[in-house]
């Protein structure tokens, strides 16, 4: 999430609602509590928010603190919690507000922040101050990020037979891992009905799923003509009975989507849900986490695989030409969370995940083939000259137009270098899975 909103009810929920609403028009995720009480314990939900946004937006109006002298009073837990996690914290100071003379320790900080001022005619000129000041997870201006509302080109278009190419590049490179851990994960088990929230490849992923143990898939794709195409082909194979819908987890109605599958298919819940590569391209990550697990059964297996690209390490590379590629992908606004791998165990045990295993077997040139190596360079890095050439079309930059540059001029040349016996690569991928209550 975006920002949090923190105010108090009385003379601070008009404002709250106004700034909200225009941030949700410029497509900026925020959060505000409604509840017109606003006292007694505090909710889970409201911590829970604060935790998944990187902005925390105080909006300091007449007596807003006043009462934060009261340990159980909201304004001052939220507060509390913001400071206690780093959040970046733009207080909006209003007309005739004034700091009380004493403030708890624990939130005196806020004292010295720098605010954005408000006197209740300026509101065009504050809203600019605070989109100014909004910063990302890895403290970067989310004015210049913000064009990530869909991670994916194919979450707008069709995949590209290039796309296509890539995602069965890394189904193979990952084949041996994935099918020794499913392996595991899936023994003794019959009838297993698997969810995936995301097919971007048909074929890649009903061959990982082709295993006896699995009675049903059900899986969500981008596009009308994708589901007709998979279920012509997969909705029967063998025993297994599958069915596929359009759908996709950046949803508003992402829950109504899972639920219509578990409704029509008179199914309580999964058993085993598949998020390859999925959560690093969402803008509430751990949000929709919580959503899936709700829908699994005890007993059932959420399994993950993520990248984190500041894992990987490349020797030798003395051109720096490894090196200068991840910091392309890092600037590639299609390319999802450059640290997601890291943060996976962290959505984990906030969906209230069990038992929680990282494999830590990390996917590498060592003992590939020529072929094998080629295979893997081209599922790690094929998409970013694609993805830069569709930023250079929507918003054409001296950046992005020399970043395609020196992709055209050097991306032979680390094909060739990566598949010599002679060069190492440790990619990034990491795998983790747990098990729902």
């Amino acid at each position: 999430m975006d920002v949090f909103i923190s105010y108090r009810r009385s003379g601070g929920i008009e404002l709250a609602r106004i700034i909200w609403t225009e941030l949700k028009n410029m497509e900026y995720y925020s959060f505000f509590d409604l509840d017109s009480i606003r006292e007694g314990e505090f909710p889970v939900v409201i911590q829970r928010n604060i935790l998944h946004s990187d902005n925390f937006v105080i909006l300091l109006t007449p007596g807003a603190l006043d009462r934060c002298i009261n340990e159980k009073d909201w304004v001052r837990q939220e507060l509390k919690i913001a400071l206690e996690y780093g959040k970046n914290i733009i207080p909006i100071v209003c007309h005739d507000f004034q700091f009380p003379q004493e403030i708890p320790d624990d939130i005196e900080k806020i004292r010295t922040i720098q605010a954005v001022l408000y006197n209740g005619l300026n509101f065009s000129e504050m809203l600019s101050k605070i989109i100014e000041r909004l910063k990302d997870e890895n403290g970067y201006s989310l004015r210049v990020m913000k064009k990530r509302n869909l991670s994916n080109t194919f979450y707008e278009e069709h995949m590209s037979k290039e796309e296509k190419d890539r995602i069965k590049a890394d189904y193979l490179s990952c084949r041996e891992i994935e099918d020794d851990i499913f392996s595991r994960l899936l023994k003794g088990k019959q009838d297993v009905v698997l969810f995936n929230p995301a097919i971007y490849e048909i074929d890649s992923y009903m061959a990982k799923y082709n295993r006896k143990e699995i009675g049903s898939v059900y899986g969500l794709l981008n596009h009308k003509d994708e589901v007709e195409d998979a279920m012509a082909r997969y909705a029967a194979r063998g025993e297994q009975k599958n069915a596929f819908y359009v759908g996709n987890m950046e949803h508003d109605c992402f829950e109504d989507e899972m639920d219509r599958i578990l409704s029509e298919h008179e199914i309580r819940s999964f058993d085993f849900v598949d998020l390859t590569l999925i959560l690093r391209d969402l803008a509430e990550p751990a949000d929709k986490l919580i959503q899936v697990v709700d829908r699994v059964s005890s007993g059932g297996v959420i399994y993950i695989r993520e990248l984190d690209h500041s894992m990987s390490l490349a020797y030798p590379d003395d051109r720096g030409l490894f090196k200068k590629m991840m910091s392309l992908i890092k600037r590639d606004i299609y390319s999802g969370d450059y640290n997601a791998g890291r943060k996976v165990y962290f959505w984990m045990k906030n969906a209230d995940l069990k038992n929680i295993r990282f494999e830590g077997r990390q996917l590498s040139s060592v003992g590939l083939k020529r072929r094998e190596r080629r295979t893997l360079f081209q599922a790690l890095f094929s998409y970013v000259e694609r993805e830069y050439r569709v930023m250079h079309e929507k918003e054409p930059t001296a950046e992005t137009r020399r970043a395609l540059e020196w992709l055209e001029e050097n991306y032979k040349a680390m094909e060739t270098q990566f598949a010599s016996e002679d060069f190492f690569f440790s990619s990034g991928f990491m795998e983790f899975y747990g098990f729902v209550e």
